[in-house]
């Protein structure tokens, strides 16, 4: 479980922007899905 654990962040180091960034997309990426679907299931 921890050696995962390591592999993850490092992998999250190597790209580029650090693992905040992409934390940030992500969530965004995670909200823009959800308002689409409430927007789908308005119509």
């Amino acid at each position: 479980m921890t050696e995962s654990i390591k592999i993850i962040q490092q992998a999250l180091e190597g790209i580029p922007g650090g693992p905040y960034e992409n934390l940030e997309i992500r969530v965004y990426f995670e909200s823009f899905q959800w308002i689409g679907l409430v927007y789908r299931d308005l119509w």
